[in-house]
């Protein structure tokens, strides 16, 4: 079972730096309040990829497997101002588009997937398993594409200058989706700035507790921290652009909680929950955008449980990569 598999992913979106840096500088005078601006009839268009690697290895009633898994997400979204306003957030567009999605499994078998929006092609060990153009696994496609479907709709975000989603707007299923992300990550940009100006050196914290992922509910709050430092600035064709990075570590033993299975709850204990992540950002004060930002993850989680009266363990290492980079309009 791929334990927590959502919780690695709270330090949120991070992406690929499109910059090519030039001389640090930092001015005498560096305290500076940044904020996000989106402008009427220019879209923002951002690429962004998510990679991730796990290594499970489980034990139940003495029986053991091994599952590896890879996967790569693509896709891009468009951020559109919608030209209304909510307490000082503006109501903005989201439009995803060109989703793509890879997926490498290998267990007893080896299973590769290729999702290409809602059109989906798996083969397990060389034999086409899964091609609904052709009329081949139907039924075995449409659970691919119920997890794949969430990041393909559109909506309304209201988001306030410092990075703070202070409402969601569309159809349920978009509500619902983004509601329970929010929940595990800091703003849509996975920063939010303070409300006073920010000096080079400069450090904030937040704060992010989830009792819930990946099918786990905890009996209590895990709460990580995230430290984000303004470093110097970069200058790129005459251009200043602000720097930030991110980090946070995470180590606890022995966490209680439980998972639902057919109807019945059964406890588990977690042992082990190693987290360490770090990102850094690029962001124009000028324009009040992001250009482009990564954050490299790694995480072990050791979970103790009972399985049909059997006892189970799992291990799970885990590696993710998620990059966000600005094409249109392009960085300046």
């Amino acid at each position: 079972m791929n334990v927590f598999k959502n919780t690695f992913s709270l330090a949120g979106l991070a992406g690929l730096l499109a910059l090519t840096p030039g001389a640090r500088t930092a001015a005498a005078d560096d305290s500076q309040l940044f904020t996000f601006k989106f402008h009427t009839n220019q879209p923002l268009v951002y690429a962004i990829t998510m990679k991730s690697r796990t290594v499970m290895d489980n034990n139940v009633g003495g029986k053991t497997s091994l599952v590896k898994n890879s996967s790569e997400v693509r896709y891009k979204i468009r951020l559109t101002d919608a030209g209304k306003k909510l307490d000082g957030a503006t109501a903005v567009f989201y439009e995803p588009f060109d989703v793509e999605e890879d997926l490498d499994v290998v267990g007893t078998g080896h299973v590769v997937t290729q999702i290409r929006g809602l059109q989906v092609r798996s083969t397990q060990n060389g034999i086409v398993t899964i091609d609904p153009e052709k009329s081949v696994g139907l039924a075995q496609a449409k659970p691919i594409k119920t997890g794949v479907y969430p990041i393909m709709l559109s909506g309304y975000l209201y988001l306030d200058p410092a990075g703070h989603v202070k409402k969601v707007e569309g159809d349920l299923p978009f509500i619902d989706h983004w509601t329970e992300a929010l929940k595990q990550d800091i703003g849509f940009f996975h920063v939010h700035f303070p409300s006073h100006a920010v000096g080079v050196q400069e450090a904030w914290t937040e704060n992010v507790s989830v009792n819930a992922a990946g099918g786990v509910t905890l009996a209590d709050p895990l709460t990580t921290t995230n430290t984000f430092t303004r470093e110097l600035d970069q200058t790129t064709d005459g251009n200043r652009v602000a720097t930030f990075t991110k980090a946070d570590a995470c180590h606890l033993q022995n966490l209680g909680g439980y998972f639902e299975q057919m109807g019945q709850k059964s406890s588990l204990n977690v042992s082990q929950f190693d987290q360490n992540s770090s990102g850094t950002f690029h962001f124009d004060p000028k324009r009040g955008v992001l250009l482009d930002a990564k954050s490299n993850d790694s995480g072990t989680v050791a979970v103790e449980m009972l399985v049909q009266g059997n006892a189970a363990t799992s291990h799970l290492d885990m590696q993710m990569e998620m990059q966000m980079t600005l094409t249109e309009p392009p960085a300046k």
